[in-house]
Order: structure tokens, then sequence, then C-alpha cells
């Protein structure tokens, strides 16, 4: 939707390819994965990004964001850095969830999932099981996206 280009980096196993791959503690990952962390890159300045939060002036940090970084290129290119492409196609998406505030939203259908666990389902048809089973599915192979 953002940039159809790049469809084909991300479909089928293109998805698990080293371009698609960043080292980061478990933390930075559920930030990253969640939007709430993006790369920016450093004008002029090759496989350089400032990392940050999306929402620059959120009050609780885990982190002391920003830092800029220079991604480690191995000297004969077998491992590909990660995409620019990709990174500024996950920011732009951080940026879209934050200003509209759907990122708020979709934490409280998911919350409201997670309340279904173990709980009735209303027989007035209020209940989101549609939205719940793929969910529970999505957590069960380990995505941690689910469209």
């Amino acid at each position: 939707m953002f940039n159809p280009t790049v469809l084909h980096l991300i479909s089928g196993t293109d998805i698990d390819r080293p371009m698609n791959a960043l080292t980061l503690t478990h933390d930075l990952h559920r930030l990253f994965g969640n939007f709430e962390v993006a790369f920016e890159p450093v004008q002029n300045q090759a496989h350089t990004y400032k990392i940050d939060y999306v929402k620059t002036k959120r009050i609780w940090r885990s982190y002391k964001l920003p830092i800029i970084r220079k991604l480690y290129i191995t000297p004969d290119r077998n491992i590909e850095p990660p995409s620019p492409e990709l990174l500024e196609i996950h920011r732009a998406i951080g940026r879209i969830l934050h200003l509209s505030a759907a990122g708020e939203h979709i934490d409280r259908v998911i919350q409201d999932m997670e309340n279904l666990k173990g709980g009735p389902v209303c027989s007035d048809g209020s209940s989101r099981i549609g939205e719940y089973i793929n969910y529970k599915l999505a957590s069960q192979l380990g995505w941690t996206h689910v469209y």
C-alpha cells in the first residue's frame, strides 16, 4: 500500500532474508514490532540511522533514545544490510499509527481480544470472535503483525 514496488521483498520466503533482519534486544524488538521505535536514515551517511521513538515526546522511556548507529556491513557483503525501503515504510506506518491514534485503537482491540480468553462469547454478536481467532492464530504461529 505504501510502496508496492517492495512487495516482492516481503512476500513468501523472502521475508526471512537478511535484508529484512535486525539484531535487537528483546525489548527493542517488541518496541520496533509495535511501531513505537523507528530507524530514520542519516543524510549522506550510508547505512547510518537515527533510532528514536516514533512518539518523540513520550514520557516513559525504557531506552535513552535517540541514538545514531551505523549498521555493520560485512567486507565481502555476503550478508545484505537491512533494506532502507523497508525501514522507511516501517517508520511511515509508525508515524501514521501515532498521528492518527490508530495504534491506540488497535491496542484496545487486542486488549478486548485478550479479555475474551476464557470468557463468554456474547450471544448478541458483540464479541469480536473472528478478530480474536486471527489474533490467537497469529500468536501461535509467532507472527508479530496481523493483517
